[in-house]
């Protein structure tokens, strides 16, 4: 069995977020580096789970593995006008990443499907 390329799969989503028009201007990175640049996207590998696929009177011999990987998309804004204003930035960043995300379902052929889940937002630095 293959392993799968997950450092591939997180260069693919930078390369696809840094090419995008409507996040032009936004630094788009997998460092770990502390934001200086502003708007800051950071893209984080945080979990793979697989699940093997179990034989049914040999129907599924030789198919993949299901793997599903969870990716963070850390976003910050800052704004000279305060705290509402960046969160306003941020809310409209937040909605152009997953709006790219949705359009490039398949992550440049990288994959079969993904879904975004969840948005957390943090208070603070």
């Amino acid at each position: 069995m293959a392993e799968f390329a997950y450092s591939g799969l997180v260069s693919a989503i930078e390369t696809i977020l840094r090419a995008d028009t409507r996040l032009r201007g936004v630094h788009v990175t997998q460092e770990m580096d502390f934001p200086i640049e502003f708007p800051w996207v950071q893209i984080r590998l945080v979990r793979s789970e697989r699940r093997a696929y179990q034989l049914v009177a040999g129907v599924a011999g030789g198919a993949p593995d299901d793997v599903t990987i969870t990716i963070e998309l850390v976003a910050w804004q800052m704004s000279a006008q305060g705290a509402a204003d960046a969160a306003r930035q941020r809310d409209t960043l937040v909605s152009a990443l997953v709006d790219v995300l949705r359009d490039n379902y398949r992550l440049g052929g990288s994959i079969n499907t993904h879904q975004v889940t969840d948005i957390t937002f943090a208070q603070g630095l």
